[in-house]
């Protein structure tokens, strides 16, 4: 855009500027802010007046023309100052991303199909098995370890006799048969006394996380401190009254089953609320997205992947070596994904809309209290009364109602 600002137009502005500008520094016989414009020009230089006036006139001036030509904007401008003298017409031009135009699918079904799993026996079984798992009672014991045993070991992992970063623990606690190590490593304790050393040599899986260690050979000297027998109870009424509000253990079971249908009923709908979203995104068209949004979305993937990664113990750098790329290449091959999760906000958006979504003070108001009811802390509860947090809180509402409204239309066409 290219705006022109007349001598009258910049008056307000000018007279703003000089009350700023004598108020930093106090003029002799007057009050702060309240020298005139010539006294303050004198002192400054007219050009120094207009130059400090120059701010709030395009401030105010492009958020104008931005309204009157109903732009819907990303970012802060590019002001570029074409001209600026004392009593002559102020121009200047602003560059802007623009939200790019959405044109949804109109024809057709999206082909997504919801699938949900069935709940098996077995599931219910090995729910149950848990439950009992998380609820054994350990007596410590002098016998050598045996599969369902929790014990206490120290560890030191070497790769080509040189000692890897992150590979030595202490009274590492395991409970052997669980499988939380790499396969064949709790099988090689089995057995083990108590102070019995023992080394052995284990290739890491190719799928392992750590890519730096996938597919090698390492050497294990564990150290065995302590041996704990465990003991689940017994499955009875009483510990199906324990875990749950069941009276009996086919109650329990009954409730479990129910428990697991919801989940993969939620886990299908997640899906299936994806798969929409997919389909509408390749059925789209869009005008052109400015590299302001992608490199946003990018940084928000960055970031997400860079707490996951330091989460499991692990440098974001060691992580890139693993995988034979720096930041820029790495950067590089996500810049399709943040495309991609851009075009799905905007398709969001541009239903919500077409739908003329809208929620109400009372919906927000809702949500708030219950994010305030679940705080851990005072922090958490001051942040949850901001206004930025009430904003973000309207943004998800319109979202959800959004992607409910995708899928009450798909459902009508199927």
């Amino acid at each position: 855009m290219r705006v022109e600002l007349s001598p009258s137009e910049m008056l307000p502005h000018l007279t703003a500027a000089v009350a700023r500008l004598s108020t930093r520094t106090p003029f002799q016989g007057f009050r702060p802010g309240k020298a005139p414009y010539e006294v303050v020009a004198k002192k400054f230089g007219e050009g120094a007046v207009w130059e400090e006036a120059l701010e709030d006139a395009v401030r105010e001036t492009f958020v104008k023309a931005v309204k009157d030509h109903a732009l819907l904007t990303v970012g802060q401008p590019e002001i570029r100052v074409e001209k600026i003298a004392p009593g002559n017409p102020v121009v200047y031009s602003a560059t802007v991303s623009l939200l790019p135009s959405v044109t949804l699918p109109t024809e057709g079904t999206l082909n997504a199909e919801k699938k949900i799993e069935p709940v098996s026996d077995e599931d219910v079984v090995k729910t149950i098995e848990e439950l009992r798992k998380m609820l054994a009672t350990e007596t410590p014991v002098e016998r050598s370890a045996q599969k369902g045993d929790r014990i206490e070991i120290d560890v030191d992992v070497a790769v080509d006799k040189v000692a890897i970063e992150g590979g030595k623990s202490r009274k590492q606690p395991v409970v052997l048969g669980d499988g939380h190590f790499i396969p064949g490593f709790e099988d090689q304790i089995v057995g083990l006394a108590k102070g019995q050393t023992k080394s052995f040599e284990l290739t890491f899986p190719k799928e392992y996380y750590a890519k730096h260690l996938s597919g090698k050979k390492a050497t294990f000297t564990v150290t065995l401190r302590s041996v704990a027998e465990r003991k689940p109870p017994e499955l009875d009424d009483a510990f199906a009254g324990r875990v749950a509000r069941a009276k009996t253990v086919g109650e329990l079971r009954a409730e479990i089953r129910k428990n697991l249908e919801s989940e993969h009923a939620e886990k299908a709908e997640r899906e299936y609320e994806v798969k929409l979203l997919e389909t509408m995104v390749r059925r789209s068209t869009f005008g052109e997205i400015p590299d302001l949004l992608v490199d946003n979305e990018l940084e928000r993937m960055v970031a997400e992947i860079r707490h996951d990664i330091e989460q499991r113990g692990m440098k974001f750098d060691d992580y890139l070596t693993s995988l034979k790329k720096d930041e820029a290449a790495f950067r590089k091959e996500l810049r399709l994904g943040a495309v991609n999760r851009v075009k799905t906000t905007l398709i969001v958006r541009a239903v919500a809309e077409a739908e003329t979504i809208a929620v109400t003070e009372d919906e927000i108001t809702h949500e708030i209290s219950e994010a305030e009811a679940s705080a851990k802390d005072d922090a958490q509860r001051d942040r949850f009364k901001t206004e930025d947090f009430r904003h973000y809180v309207e943004t998800v509402l319109v979202n959800r109602k959004a992607i409910d409204a995708i899928k009450t239309k798909q459902t009508a066409v199927q």
